[in-house]
C-alpha cells in the first residue's frame, strides 16, 4: 500500500513537472552569454573581428564577467582600437582571483604590452585654470589635469576658455613616452563701447570760399561727358554682339532675316556709339579747359552740427 502511494505521488511529481517544462519557453541562444561568447570565437577565427566585438560587447551587457571583457579587450587590438583595448584589457586583469584570468592571464598580459606599444602621454598645462582640453578632437575634460593617453604619432591638442582666444598644438608622441605642452592662452579684449553724447546744436559762421560760376558749368561738363562716354561704350559693345549675330546669318551669298535686321541693328549702335564717345571726349575736356581757366565767384558755405545730424549748405552768386 505505502509502494503504490509513493509510485503515484512519482506520477504526479513527474506531470507537474513535465507540464511546467512545457508551458516555460526554452531559453534563447542569443539571451545566453555562453553561446554568444562562443560565437564571438569562431567570429575571430573566421577573422571576422568587427562582428565578434558586437558580439562581445553584446553578451558582456548580459554578463559582465571578466573573461568576457578580456574577449572584448582582444578583439578591439586585432581591430586597432588601441585605447579601448588598454582600458578593457587592463580592466579584466584587475580581476586577479578570476580562474580563467589566473589560467590566461600571461597571454592577456602580453596582448596589453603591444597595445601600449601604440601608445604614448601627453601632459598640458595652461595658464587659465578650468580651461577645456580635447586631444586630437576627444574631449578630455577641464585643466589641471594628469597627463593623458593618446596614440602614438602625430596629433594635436585644443585648450579654450571663455574671454580668450583658443590654441591649437601640433604635437609627435612616441610610443612609450611623454610629451609636455604649455600653452599661453590670451584674454580677448572687451567690446569697445563708445557712450552716446549729446551734442549741443551749434552753427557756424558762414564761410566765404571763392570760386566761380565756369566752376560749376565745368563740373556739368565733366559729368555730362563722363555719362556719354560710358553711353557710348555700352554701344559699342552692343555693335559688337549685333555683329557676331548678323556674321552668324549671313554667307557669301547672302544674308537671311534676321540676318539682315541684326546688320541693321549693328550699324545703328555703331552710329551712336561714335556719336556718344565724340560727345563725352568734348565735354570732358571742355569742362576741364573750365575748371582750370575759369575766374573766381563767391561761394557761401555753412555748417550746422547736433546730436543725430550734421548739415552742410552751399550757396553761390550767379
Amino acid at each position: 500500500m505505502a509502494r503504490r502511494s509513493w509510485s503515484s505521488a512519482r506520477l504526479v511529481a513527474w506531470t507537474v513537472a513535465a507540464a511546467v517544462a512545457i508551458a516555460s519557453p526554452p531559453a534563447r541562444a542569443e539571451d545566453d552569454p555562453e553561446v554568444l561568447v562562443q560565437k564571438g570565437i569562431e567570429l575571430r577565427k573566421a577573422q571576422h573581428d568587427t562582428e565578434a566585438l558586437e558580439v562581445f560587447r553584446l553578451a558582456y551587457a548580459k554578463a559582465k564577467t571578466p573573461r568576457i571583457l578580456a574577449q572584448i579587450g582582444l578583439a578591439e587590438q586585432a581591430l586597432g582600437l588601441w585605447l579601448e583595448a588598454e582600458t578593457d584589457l587592463v580592466g579584466a586583469l584587475e580581476h586577479a582571483d578570476d580562474p580563467w584570468i589566473v589560467k590566461n592571464g600571461e597571454a592577456l598580459r602580453a596582448a596589453l604590452d603591444t597595445v601600449r606599444g601604440h601608445l604614448g602621454w601627453v601632459l598640458v598645462e595652461a595658464n587659465v585654470s578650468g580651461a577645456d582640453l580635447r586631444v586630437d578632437g576627444r574631449h578630455v575634460g577641464k585643466l589641471p589635469l594628469p597627463r593623458v593617453r593618446l596614440l602614438a604619432g602625430a596629433g594635436h591638442v585644443e585648450v579654450s576658455a571663455p574671454g580668450h582666444e583658443g590654441a591649437t598644438r601640433a604635437i609627435v608622441v612616441a610610443p612609450r613616452t611623454e610629451v609636455k605642452v604649455v600653452v599661453q592662452l590670451v584674454a580677448t579684449p572687451p567690446p569697445l563701447v563708445v557712450p552716446e553724447r549729446s551734442l549741443l546744436v551749434v552753427e557756424g559762421p558762414p564761410t566765404r570760399v571763392r570760386t566761380s560760376r565756369w566752376t560749376m558749368v565745368g563740373v556739368g561738363a565733366v559729368s555730362l561727358g563722363a555719362f556719354s562716354l560710358g553711353l557710348g561704350a555700352f554701344f559699342a559693345v552692343r555693335t559688337l554682339d549685333r555683329k557676331h549675330e548678323r556674321d552668324a546669318h549671313c554667307s557669301p551669298a547672302g544674308c537671311d532675316e534676321e540676318g539682315l535686321v541684326a546688320d541693321r541693328a549693328a550699324r545703328f549702335s555703331s552710329t551712336m556709339a561714335l556719336t556718344t564717345l565724340g560727345l563725352g571726349l568734348v565735354a570732358t575736356v571742355g569742362g576741364l579747359v573750365l575748371l582750370v581757366r575759369s575766374p573766381a565767384s563767391p561761394v557761401v558755405v555753412t555748417s550746422a552740427a547736433g546730436p543725430h545730424h550734421l548739415a552742410i549748405t552751399v550757396g553761390s552768386t550767379w
